[in-house]
């Protein structure tokens, strides 16, 4: 079970780079699966750091735009797209509590 589990991991992970080659390549409707897989984790993640639902919506659209603006230096080897992105949300929320 443990392996089945570990497997079903490293082809996600290998799908979702293929997914980000594919928008850098140039088929940027590709970026929808991804927003698909994580938007609703990205802003109960966000609205678990400011506190309000529409400024979490907001701040994790604006993650999304950025990460899709940047994929060219994202870096599969250090980092899952998951964590990269999580990490640009968390800033973007630090950055909203901040000018509160």
């Amino acid at each position: 079970m443990k392996l089945l589990t570990h497997l079903h991991r490293k082809i996600d992970a290998m799908n979702e780079t293929i997914t980000i080659q594919k928008i850098i390549d140039g088929d940027t409707d590709a970026y929808a699966h991804l927003v698909a897989r994580y938007h609703v984790g990205l802003i109960i993640h966000c609205e678990r750091l400011c506190g309000d639902r529409d400024q979490a919506e907001d701040i994790a659209q604006e993650a999304f735009i950025k990460a899709f603006n940047n994929l060219r230096n994202f870096k599969p080897a250090q980092s899952k797209f998951s964590t990269w992105l999580y990490k640009i949300a968390t800033n973007k929320a630090i950055d909203y509590l901040r000018a509160a």
